[in-house]
């Protein structure tokens, strides 16, 4: 492989690049399932549940809610209480409803309403979770799809950051 470095500079790119597909193939095989940019748009009249009853054994919490699907990518504009993908429509038979398993370390946080601050008790890894409760409130999360377990079958997108 050494001899390629000697022929020309565009071979060792190509043999660069044909590395690091390989490397990237191995690394992403190894990090889990694909993500994908899922942007979200809360009304300020959703419901985020926390759910302790998550198989607990590392004191997790799980904060589920629904949502309705966007007709358009959400370079197109996001309406509260959607979530669009980057760069299309959903799609049919697509999960309207996420989940983020996040520790249950709960914490004191100040968010902005208007002009005031205002004190939140919630988890260190989900500050998303009450600012969710103001209209408007947009982030834009990493999901996979997931297909339920054995107690819920129905299919949603598991949030992973």
């Amino acid at each position: 492989m050494t001899i390629l470095v000697y022929y020309s500079s565009m071979k060792i790119q190509v043999l660069l690049g044909m590395i690091g597909s390989l490397v990237i193939g191995v690394s992403s095989s190894l990090a889990g399932p694909q993500t994908y940019p899922l942007t979200c748009v809360f009304s300020g009249k959703q419901f985020i549940g926390l759910d302790k009853s998550v198989s607990d054994p590392n004191n997790m919490l799980a904060a589920k809610f629904t949502f309705s699907p966007a007709t358009k990518p959400s370079t197109a504009g996001v309406d509260p209480g959607t979530c669009a993908w980057k760069d299309r429509a959903f799609r049919a038979g697509e999960p309207h409803n996420a989940i983020a398993v996040i520790p249950n370390a709960m914490e004191y946080f100040s968010i902005k309403v208007g002009n005031s601050n205002i004190p939140v008790y919630a988890p260190a890894e989900g500050l998303w979770i009450p600012q969710a409760t103001i209209s408007g409130y947009s982030i834009t999360f990493q999901v996979y799809q997931d297909s339920g377990d054995a107690e819920d079958s129905s299919p949603y997108f598991r949030i992973v950051n």
